[in-house]
């Protein structure tokens, strides 16, 4: 069971893990807007890193 404090935790944790996912887009679309092969891949696995990173906290819900 969880107490009112790691839920608060869990929130600042996915707002925080939202914004590596948006900051990793976004630099996704910059790669693709500048041809960049290597900005795109390092984006590519930098977003999907963080979607892994957030899975056992969607698990926990």
């Amino acid at each position: 069971m969880q107490g009112p404090v790691h839920k608060n935790d869990d929130r600042y944790q996915m707002v925080g893990l939202a914004g590596f996912v948006l900051s990793g887009i976004i630099f996704l679309i910059a790669g693709i807007r500048a041809g960049d092969g290597l900005t795109i891949a390092g984006s590519l696995a930098w977003t999907l890193s963080c979607v892994v990173w957030a899975i056992p906290s969607f698990r926990r819900h």
